[in-house]
């Protein structure tokens, strides 16, 4: 255990430092050495600054590095020369295994009981390590495309094939061109099915001899219809 002396081991007065930071700056998420000494200091928990105070900071009270020899498991050091406290959950040296986290509530002063009730409802619970794992997506999600200027369009299975390449044009909207791969592979059929069909063509020749035959006919009915009357 701790050297006691004024009445309050050391490393429950880094403790208690270290927590009333986190309460006053909890946008910080670590503090540096000098940060949590000068903390200390204000706080006046003893008349006179005492030596023990840096070597509890830098080493004795860091679950994370090797215990010397104090097996304390109060802070976490995040960088060099920076520290947060502990929480259950955090990695720790293998040989501080069972060491202290929190002070004694029967051997700090009444009006910091409070911080150790922050600590195990706020600050303790170990979930609040454990990121949130990713939502994973439907294989047929909709994916959001963003064309040119336009605004997202969404590309689903109904779209052309992986193939097809996506050209954006001048008004944001798409269109779909096949990839010399797609091409490749469309039916000679299919080729024919969209030419388109070729306009027959006549020679002179065609038309002289119809209209040829047309006059002869016509000269033939006129020659009956004359003998007729005669």
């Amino acid at each position: 255990m701790g050297k006691v002396t004024a009445g309050i081991r050391i490393a429950d007065e880094v403790w208690i430092a270290a927590a009333l930071l986190h309460r006053e700056h909890p946008e910080e998420a670590d503090f540096s050495l000098k940060e949590l000494e000068a903390r200390l200091v204000r706080e006046g928990l003893t008349d006179d600054k005492r030596a023990g105070v840096q070597p509890h900071l830098s080493v004795h009270c860091v679950a994370n590095l090797p215990p010397n020899p104090a097996t304390y498991r109060m802070l976490f050091e995040t960088a060099p020369r920076r520290r947060r406290l502990f929480r259950p959950g955090d990695p720790y040296h293998s040989k501080r295994e069972g060491g202290k986290i929190v002070p004694d509530r029967a051997e700090i002063p009444a009006k910091y009981h409070p911080l150790l009730d922050w600590y195990e409802r706020a600050w303790a619970p170990a979930q609040m390590l454990v990121p949130p794992k990713p939502v994973a997506q439907p294989s047929d999600a909709a994916v959001p495309l963003t064309v040119g200027s336009a605004e997202p369009v969404l590309q689903s299975d109904t779209s052309p094939s992986r193939d097809a390449q996506v050209i954006p044009v001048a008004s944001g909207e798409t269109k779909s061109q096949l990839a010399p791969a797609a091409v490749s592979q469309v039916s000679p059929a299919s080729k024919v099915a969209r030419r388109p069909a070729k306009s027959r063509r006549h020679k002179a020749s065609d038309y002289d001899d119809v209209s040829r035959s047309i006059s002869k006919g016509l000269n033939s009915i006129q020659r009956s219809l004359s003998s007729a009357f005669d």
